[in-house]
């Protein structure tokens, strides 16, 4: 064998073993998405799609309290330990932009060539949206209760990007303390859709709300009168021991995708 045969076998080892190194520590170190819990032979994301609405009771000496437990509810709770991780990726997934792009392009290749079955294909359903798949996610949450707490980071991201829903806010407010900062930080938000979600969640959480007291004299004054009006009635209610604010009562009865009524 000649010395350049053998030069160029040794740069191809050599480039080989960087390949297989690389792709070693790729695989180590790429992230991956959390396991799906299951049980009952059923994938923890099917049991959430089962619930049509779900109803919480509302007080001020215990806050939001799951009232209504049927099939789905128990799956959640009784896969809480090891849900936590996937509901976290869950609520950290996105649509991909790359496949919106495609879809685009193949509405203009001719019909004859499958231009409408290519755009279908491309076109992701509802209920694998990210849109939908936080939903079920913050639902899982919302009766998981206090034991989700380190997703309230998490919803906080959600709340942050604009997205509106109050399954983040009520799932935050049955969080303990570690949800207060992030519904602090929603009565700022442009929205005012998320600052109602903010204040209502805020008004039926046993949390303290110490550090809330500054941000809620600020939301007493916001431009949404729906705001300023739970605002002043929650800042109220922390300074006095009258019945009328100690005794008040209510019910939350919502759907996997924020569909529902708040009274209170």
């Amino acid at each position: 064998m000649s010395p350049e045969n053998k030069t160029n076998r040794k740069q191809l080892g050599w480039m080989i073993l960087l390949l297989g190194i690389g792709y070693t520590c790729a695989f180590l170190l790429w992230p991956r998405a959390a396991r799906e819990p299951v049980y009952q032979g059923r994938a923890l994301h099917a049991w959430i799609e089962d619930i049509d609405q779900i109803a919480f009771r509302i007080t001020s000496t215990n806050g939001i309290t799951l009232q209504q437990t049927n099939a789905a509810a128990a799956a959640i709770l009784a896969t809480a330990d090891e849900a936590i991780p996937w509901l976290r990726s869950e609520l950290r997934c996105h649509d991909s932009s790359l496949r919106p792009r495609l879809r685009k392009l193949a509405l203009w290749l001719p019909q004859k060539l499958g231009g409408a079955w290519v755009a279908g294909a491309l076109t992701r359903s509802g209920s694998y949206s990210a849109w939908a798949r936080h939903r079920r996610a913050a639902m899982a949450a919302l009766i998981i209760g206090y034991q989700s707490r380190p997703l309230a980071p998490d919803l906080a991201q959600l709340l942050n990007s604009g997205d509106s829903c109050w399954l983040y806010t009520y799932a935050l407010a049955r969080m303990g303390e570690e949800g207060v900062p992030p519904l602090v930080w929603a009565l700022t938000n442009r929205d005012e859709h998320i600052r109602r979600y903010a204040v209502q969640a805020i008004e039926s959480t046993t949390a303290k709300l110490d550090a809330a007291v500054p941000a809620l004299e600020a939301a007493s004054r916001d431009t949404d009168w729906v705001v300023r009006g739970i605002a002043a009635t929650t800042l109220e209610a922390l300074k006095t021991s009258n019945p009328l604010y100690t005794k008040r009562q209510g019910w939350l009865r919502t759907g996997i995708y924020g569909n529902g009524s708040y009274e209170f």
